[in-house]
C-alpha cells in the first residue's frame, strides 16, 4: 500500500464525518413554533379550560417539537372583571392566563391587543385611549406578567418582532415613534424576520380583515409602511390576531401575512404551527383546526 492509499484510510472516517456534518447541524437547527391569538380570557371558565387543554397538549408533543409559542393580543377580553378588587385571581384576569400559561414547558411571548389595554367591562376597546391610560395598562401588565409593550429577541438565525399596535392610539395612530426606531435598529442586520402585533394591515389584494376602522394602512402608518416596503425582502411573515377569522395574502408581492382566527371565542383549538426552513429563509405553515 503506497504512502497516499495509506493516509486516504486513516483520513476516510474524518471525511465522512465531515460531509455530515451540515446535515447534523441542520436538524439541530431546525424548529417549529406555534401562534395563538384572541384569547380572550374573561369570566367564561370554559376559556380558562380550553387554554389549559391547549398547554397539556403542547406539553404532551400533540404538536411535535416545539420551541416557543407566540400570543398576538387579546389575552383578556379585560383586564379585570372589576377595577376595584385588583388583588382577587378570579377577577384579575392576567393573572389567571398567566397562572394557565405558567405551566407550559416551552417558552411563550405575548404581545398586547385592544381587548389587553381595556381595565375593566366599564372601558370600550374601541373608544379613544389617552397617553394616562395606555402608561397605566403597560404598568399593570408589568406588574402581573413582566411583559413589555413592545420587544424582539432571536432564535436560530431568525428575529422575532413584537410590535404593539395600541401603543399609538392616543396619537390617533397604531405605533408610536419609539416602535418604528425599534423595528428599523431591529432589521438592519440583515436577519430574516418574522413580525407580530394586534391589527391587521392592508395587503395587495382585497381582503375584509378586520372592521375598517381597524385595520392599519399606508394611509394610517406611512412609516410603518415605508419600513415595510425597505425590508420586504427580509421580513418572511407577519401575524396578527382581531378579526377573528382565518385570512392571509401578501404585502408588496413578497411579505406574507396570516390572520388567525379567535382562540377563546371559537370551539376547539386553533391556531397556527410555524416551521422555518432548514438552510433557508422561507417557511411552512399548518392551521390547528381542532374540533
Amino acid at each position: 500500500m503506497n504512502l497516499f492509499n495509506k493516509i486516504l484510510r486513516h483520513l476516510w472516517p474524518l471525511l465522512i464525518s465531515i460531509l455530515f456534518i451540515p446535515n447534523i447541524y441542520g436538524q439541530i437547527d431546525s424548529f417549529k413554533f406555534l401562534i395563538i391569538s384572541d384569547v380572550h380570557i374573561s369570566n367564561d371558565t370554559s376559556r380558562d379550560n380550553k387554554l389549559k387543554m391547549f398547554v397539556e397538549e403542547v406539553n404532551d408533543k400533540d404538536f411535535g417539537n416545539v420551541d416557543f409559542l407566540v400570543l398576538t393580543g387579546d389575552i383578556v377580553s379585560s383586564y379585570f372583571s372589576d377595577r376595584n378588587k385588583p388583588n382577587d385571581i378570579h377577577n384579575n384576569r392576567s393573572l389567571k392566563a398567566v397562572s394557565i400559561l405558567s405551566k407550559l414547558n416551552i417558552p411563550y411571548y405575548i404581545g398586547l391587543g385592544n381587548h389587553d389595554y381595556k381595565i375593566d367591562n366599564k372601558k370600550d376597546s374601541d373608544e379613544p385611549f389617552s397617553f394616562h391610560e395606555i402608561d397605566t395598562m403597560e404598568v399593570l401588565w408589568k406588574m402581573s406578567a413582566n411583559i413589555k409593550p413592545y420587544y424582539a429577541f432571536e432564535h436560530k438565525g431568525w428575529k422575532f418582532i413584537l410590535l404593539n399596535s395600541m401603543r399609538g392610539k392616543y396619537l390617533d395612530r397604531s405605533f408610536d415613534d419609539d416602535q418604528m426606531k425599534m423595528l428599523k435598529d431591529e432589521l438592519s442586520d440583515g436577519e430574516p424576520a418574522f413580525l407580530f402585533f394586534h391589527h391587521p394591515i392592508k395587503t395587495d389584494h382585497f381582503r375584509i380583515w378586520c372592521k375598517p376602522k381597524d385595520l392599519i394602512t399606508e394611509e394610517k402608518e406611512p412609516e410603518f409602511f415605508s419600513i415595510l416596503q425597505k425590508y420586504k425582502n427580509q421580513i418572511k411573515g407577519i401575524f396578527v390576531g382581531h378579526g377573528h377569522m382565518w385570512n392571509d395574502d401578501v404585502l408588496y408581492d413578497s411579505i406574507k401575512e396570516y390572520e388567525t382566527t379567535t382562540f377563546g371565542e371559537k370551539k376547539g383549538q386553533s391556531g397556527y404551527i410555524i416551521e422555518p426552513e432548514i438552510g433557508s429563509d422561507n417557511f411552512k405553515i399548518i392551521k390547528i383546526e381542532r374540533k
